[in-house]
């Protein structure tokens, strides 16, 4: 009854268009238009490549990672760029249990494999976050938590500065952008080990790596990643 007056009043949508259907996702149109990422991926950001002859991307060839590997949801284009945008900055919230019912879907038995104790998700700063009014990072966390019956820990990594938007820079000056920005909580390292770290967006990595960086000298063994949606491999 109380779920029947919820969509009443907020009827489940197509994260893409928009349209009201019956659960929260994809329409069927939509379906054929917004792409999972499959085929051919980096081995290690988890980008979907122009050639299947070749493991990693160009970004990945060139730059060493700190995290152990990241996956992707889906392609960071389309309709889905209007699904994220939504997400982060209209309140879009609901979204992120569809994100996480995906996610579970595809990289469930991948993230047993990892062994992951524990999820985390890309901290923003707290003057931002409280001016948005939430962290869409961290609503992915907690759903992706609960299908998963894995913990998440809201506390143990900080954001301790505002930066500049990194869609402004390029590669280079987004790793110069993040540097000591990060900060964990070592109280808290022993009852962490193998990490799983989501953000919504990926694009060069620098994110998650500035993230990682510190994750791993504090004392977590291993740092995973996953992200919604991301690029493509570039052509350089």
């Amino acid at each position: 009854m109380f779920k029947g007056l919820i969509n009443a009043f907020y009827p489940p949508v197509c994260i893409a268009c928009g349209n009201v259907i019956e659960e929260t996702g994809l329409c069927k149109e939509c379906k054929r238009s917004v792409r999972l990422v499959t085929g051919a991926t980096c081995t290690k950001c988890g980008k979907t490549l122009l050639t299947d002859e070749k493991l990693l991307c160009n970004d990945c060839a060139r730059r060493m990672h700190y995290f152990e590997k990241n996956v992707i949801l889906f392609e960071y284009m389309g309709e889905m760029k209007e699904s994220i945008y939504h997400f982060k900055y209209k309140n879009a919230r609901v979204y992120a249990e569809y994100f996480a019912r995906v996610a579970k879907a595809r990289y469930g038995n991948l993230l047993y494999k990892w062994n992951i104790d524990t999820i985390v998700a890309v901290p923003m700063y707290n003057k931002k976050e409280i001016h948005r009014g939430y962290n869409q990072a961290e609503e992915f966390a907690e759903q992706l938590g609960q299908q998963m019956g894995i913990k998440i820990d809201k506390d143990f990594i900080k954001r301790s500065k505002d930066t500049v938007p990194m869609k402004e820079l390029s590669s280079e000056m987004r790793y110069e952008n993040l540097k000591k920005v990060f900060s964990v909580n070592t109280e808290k390292i022993g009852l962490h080990k193998n990490m799983l770290l989501v953000d919504d967006i990926y694009t060069t990595g620098a994110t998650l790596d500035a993230c990682a960086r510190v994750m791993l000298k504090a004392g977590v063994r291993t740092v995973y990643g996953m992200c919604i949606a991301g690029g493509r491999d570039n052509k350089n």
